[in-house]
């Protein structure tokens, strides 16, 4: 399985950027008919493709957005320093990096401030090394990725 496998079946569009994690390839695209953004994960286990956010609670969070000081912001944008960003709109950015064997994301607006975020699994073979196992550790966390939808 390859990147165009997830990318035909979810009829996706081309490329807003992409970032290497490890030996996997993280891409982001937008759904054709919806215009929801999309991650696209490829690696040696393979290509997932993951909706991150749907276009119009986007519309919502950005039109609703309180305009406020910018400098209440800033702990966020030393939170997310060492992250890797890729812009998507003017008004949208995300932020990611690798957790272990998932990949981390968060949104944020225009100016860094941060709105949303989650996390998916890597299509990797590499596991966490021994400062990821303790940050694990120390975090409390007991489980890998969660799945929050109901059944």
């Amino acid at each position: 399985m390859d990147e165009a496998d997830p990318v035909d079946r979810e009829e996706l569009g081309e490329s807003l950027g992409a970032v290497a994690v490890d030996e996997c390839t993280v891409t982001f695209r937008r759904q054709i008919r919806t215009n929801d953004v999309w991650s696209v994960i490829a690696g040696p286990r393979g290509a997932v493709g993951h909706r991150l956010i749907e276009n119009q609670t986007l519309r919502r969070v950005q039109e609703t957005r309180a305009v406020r000081d910018a400098s209440r912001d800033e702990s966020s944008r030393q939170r997310l320093a060492g992250w890797s960003k890729v812009r998507i709109e003017d008004d949208l950015s995300i932020a990611i990096r690798r957790s272990g064997r998932e990949l981390r994301y968060v949104f944020l607006f225009g100016d860094g401030a941060s709105f949303g975020g989650g996390s998916s699994e890597l299509t990797s073979f590499r596991g966490p090394g021994p400062l990821e196992r303790l940050r694990s550790a120390l975090s409390g966390r007991r489980s890998g990725v969660r799945s929050f939808r109901p059944r």
